[in-house]
């Protein structure tokens, strides 16, 4: 049951649950709550040159999803990597949002680490990974000083990278 009779506060029922329904049902009132989902999802790893196998008991991120928003989080152990260059992709369990508020052309940053060893070169002061506008991942850069570096090259088979970020989804 569910009542707002004492004072305009919200009261639940015996068990102090709210159930959304198994399938999102969209409204378009920008000011109602339709959805609310907790899960998981197989994280992928891409480069812009060469591949990287992610091992198959670390390949699994976790999320939160309220509305459009979404948490994401995701512990990536590489164990297999080729002709690495350039800079990595990491993929998201919902597509990213072309232009939400708060956000510059739909980028949103996500926190990243990367660590393990020969990774995370001396060079490289700092990490920082941006979505993707339109789609289901984000890419990883480094930072040094102000210059954007390239940091596929930085991968090896004792690579790990923990990721932990919110965006806005397109739905």
């Amino acid at each position: 049951t569910f009542d707002m009779s004492d004072k305009g506060a919200m009261i639940l029922g015996a068990h102090g649950n709210i159930n959304f329904p198994d399938s999102q049902n969209a409204s378009t009132d920008v000011n109602t709550l339709d959805d609310y989902e907790e899960g998981s999802w197989t994280v992928a790893l891409s480069l812009e040159t060469g591949t990287a196998t992610v091992n198959s008991s670390y390949n699994t991120g976790v999320y939160t999803k309220i509305g459009r928003m979404v948490h994401a989080q995701c512990y990536i152990y590489v164990s297999a990597v080729s002709s690495n260059d350039g800079w990595f992709n990491v993929s998201l369990p919902f597509t990213c949002d072309n232009n939400s508020a708060g956000q510059v052309s739909g980028y949103s940053a996500m926190n990243c680490s990367l660590y393990g060893s020969g990774s995370a070169s001396n060079s490289i002061s700092a990490f920082v990974g941006f979505t993707s506008p339109n789609e289901a991942k984000f890419s990883m850069y480094g930072w040094q000083n102000t210059n954007e570096e390239e940091i596929a090259d930085e991968l090896n088979t004792s690579s790990r990278i923990l990721v932990s970020g919110t965006y806005m989804a397109t739905a």
